[in-house]
Protein backbone atom coordinates (compact mmCIF):
# COMPACT_ATOMS: atom_id res chain seq x y z
CA UNK A 1 0.00 0.00 0.00
CA UNK A 2 1.44 3.32 -1.08
CA UNK A 3 1.44 6.09 1.49
CA UNK A 4 -0.11 9.47 0.76
CA UNK A 5 2.71 12.03 0.77
CA UNK A 6 2.10 15.77 0.47
CA UNK A 7 4.50 18.73 0.37
CA UNK A 8 3.29 21.85 2.17
CA UNK A 9 5.00 25.24 2.02
CA UNK A 10 5.39 27.58 4.99
CA UNK A 11 5.93 31.17 3.88
CA UNK A 12 4.35 32.95 6.84
CA UNK A 13 7.05 34.91 8.70
CA UNK A 14 4.88 36.45 11.44
CA UNK A 15 6.25 35.89 14.95
CA UNK A 16 3.97 33.58 16.89
CA UNK A 17 2.06 32.41 13.81
CA UNK A 18 4.78 31.79 11.24
CA UNK A 19 8.51 31.26 11.10
CA UNK A 20 10.58 34.46 10.97
CA UNK A 21 13.84 32.52 10.33
CA UNK A 22 14.98 29.15 9.03
CA UNK A 23 16.23 28.39 12.53
CA UNK A 24 12.70 28.97 13.93
CA UNK A 25 11.33 26.59 11.31
CA UNK A 26 13.88 23.90 12.22
CA UNK A 27 13.19 24.32 15.93
CA UNK A 28 9.47 23.89 15.31
CA UNK A 29 10.01 20.68 13.30
CA UNK A 30 12.44 19.29 15.85
CA UNK A 31 10.71 20.17 19.08
CA UNK A 32 8.06 22.89 19.16
CA UNK A 33 5.45 20.86 17.26
CA UNK A 34 5.37 18.61 20.34
CA UNK A 35 6.15 21.01 23.20
CA UNK A 36 4.20 24.09 22.08
CA UNK A 37 1.58 22.52 19.80
CA UNK A 38 1.08 19.16 21.57
CA UNK A 39 1.65 17.35 18.25
CA UNK A 40 -1.14 19.30 16.52
CA UNK A 41 -0.11 20.64 13.12
CA UNK A 42 -2.42 23.49 12.07
CA UNK A 43 -2.88 24.10 8.37
CA UNK A 44 -5.26 25.80 5.98
CA UNK A 45 -5.31 22.97 3.42
CA UNK A 46 -6.55 19.54 4.41
CA UNK A 47 -5.36 16.92 1.94
CA UNK A 48 -5.31 13.40 3.28
CA UNK A 49 -1.71 12.54 4.15
CA UNK A 50 0.36 9.90 5.87
CA UNK A 51 3.51 12.00 5.50
CA UNK A 52 3.85 15.76 5.09
CA UNK A 53 7.12 17.15 3.72
CA UNK A 54 7.72 20.58 5.23
CA UNK A 55 9.21 23.31 3.07
CA UNK A 56 10.03 26.96 3.50
CA UNK A 57 10.89 29.11 0.49
CA UNK A 58 11.10 26.01 -1.70
CA UNK A 59 13.54 24.18 0.58
CA UNK A 60 12.48 20.89 2.15
CA UNK A 61 13.65 20.95 5.76
CA UNK A 62 11.93 17.91 7.25
CA UNK A 63 8.73 15.92 7.41
CA UNK A 64 5.97 14.76 9.73
CA UNK A 65 4.48 11.29 9.97
CA UNK A 66 0.77 11.80 10.51
CA UNK A 67 -1.45 9.80 12.85
CA UNK A 68 -4.71 11.27 11.50
CA UNK A 69 -6.45 14.48 10.41
CA UNK A 70 -9.28 16.11 12.35
CA UNK A 71 -11.33 19.27 12.66
CA UNK A 72 -9.88 22.10 14.76
CA UNK A 73 -11.03 22.68 18.31
CA UNK A 74 -11.30 26.04 20.08
CA UNK A 75 -7.66 25.95 21.27
CA UNK A 76 -6.49 25.29 17.71
CA UNK A 77 -8.26 28.48 16.58
CA UNK A 78 -6.67 30.38 19.46
CA UNK A 79 -3.21 29.09 18.52
CA UNK A 80 -3.61 29.69 14.78
CA UNK A 81 -6.72 31.66 13.77
CA UNK A 82 -6.47 30.66 10.06
CA UNK A 83 -6.54 26.91 10.81
CA UNK A 84 -8.95 24.81 8.77
CA UNK A 85 -7.55 21.34 9.50
CA UNK A 86 -5.39 19.73 12.17
CA UNK A 87 -3.01 16.86 11.57
CA UNK A 88 -2.01 14.87 14.64
CA UNK A 89 1.73 14.26 14.32
CA UNK A 90 3.16 10.85 15.27
CA UNK A 91 6.80 11.83 14.67
CA UNK A 92 8.91 14.49 13.01
CA UNK A 93 12.17 14.42 11.08
CA UNK A 94 14.66 17.24 10.49
CA UNK A 95 17.03 17.11 7.50
CA UNK A 96 20.68 18.02 7.99
CA UNK A 97 20.81 19.35 4.39
CA UNK A 98 17.65 21.25 3.45
CA UNK A 99 17.18 20.81 -0.27
CA UNK A 100 15.62 22.79 -3.08
CA UNK A 101 12.57 20.81 -4.20
CA UNK A 102 12.72 22.22 -7.73
CA UNK A 103 16.13 20.53 -8.15
CA UNK A 104 14.22 17.23 -7.89
CA UNK A 105 11.47 18.39 -10.27
CA UNK A 106 8.98 19.04 -7.47
CA UNK A 107 7.27 22.37 -8.13
CA UNK A 108 3.94 24.14 -7.64
CA UNK A 109 3.68 23.32 -3.94
CA UNK A 110 1.61 26.39 -2.97
CA UNK A 111 -1.60 24.40 -2.49
CA UNK A 112 -0.08 21.15 -1.32
CA UNK A 113 1.72 18.95 -3.82
CA UNK A 114 1.10 15.21 -3.77
CA UNK A 115 4.30 13.30 -4.49
CA UNK A 116 5.18 9.65 -5.01
CA UNK A 117 7.05 7.33 -2.68
CA UNK A 118 9.97 7.42 -5.16
CA UNK A 119 10.09 11.24 -5.01
CA UNK A 120 10.02 11.09 -1.20
CA UNK A 121 12.90 8.58 -1.25
CA UNK A 122 14.79 11.02 -3.48
CA UNK A 123 14.24 13.81 -0.97
CA UNK A 124 15.54 11.69 1.91
CA UNK A 125 18.58 10.61 -0.13
CA UNK A 126 19.63 14.21 -0.81
CA UNK A 127 18.65 15.41 2.68
CA UNK A 128 21.68 13.80 4.31
CA UNK A 129 21.23 12.77 7.91
CA UNK A 130 17.59 12.61 8.97
CA UNK A 131 17.09 13.14 12.73
CA UNK A 132 13.76 11.74 13.98
CA UNK A 133 11.82 13.09 16.96
CA UNK A 134 8.71 12.07 18.88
Amino acid sequence: MERKIVVYGHGDKRPGLGFPTDRDFGQWIKEDIFTKNQGRYHYTIGKDADIIVLSRHGLASGHFEIEHKEKPNQKDYEDYPNVRFVYVVRSSALYSNPLRLSDLGIENIHFGKVITEAQFDGIKKVAGEVQEYR
